[in-house]
């Protein structure tokens, strides 16, 4: 069973950015476009899923989305834009490291679903 995720930033990250935390992230990491441009995905050297995130959808206020999720949403007015993203669950840990790190790049919050307290 997948992971579901979704970073609330105040911002998106754009392609030219995916591609430079990838390459900070691993070198064995490949990003690409699938579904016409609707999703970002990242495989590994094998050609395997290591997650993906769909396209960032504009949110009005970020309490409107911390009303969705497991966990406390830290400076929820601010945060503007909801990326979610899906991780196989066989590769959780780098799947997972790498959208923490697009959420940290865009400066934003990772929320997995189900990890609140």
């Amino acid at each position: 069973m997948p992971i579901e995720a979704g970073i609330l930033a105040p911002r998106p990250a754009g392609m030219h950015e995916l591609e430079q935390i990838r390459r900070a992230f691993t070198p064995w990491l490949s990003i690409g476009l699938i579904m016409d441009g609707a999703c970002v995905e990242a495989t590994d050297a094998d050609g395997s899923r290591v997650a993906v995130l769909y396209r960032p959808q504009t949110v009005g206020y970020g309490g409107d989305v911390s009303r969705c999720v497991d966990e406390p949403v830290a400076e929820a007015e601010m945060a503007a834009v909801w990326t979610e993203a899906v991780v196989p669950f066989r590769m959780s840990r780098s799947g997972l490291e790498w959208v923490a790190a697009v959420a940290l790049a865009t400066g934003g919050q990772l929320l997995v679903k189900g990890a609140g307290g």
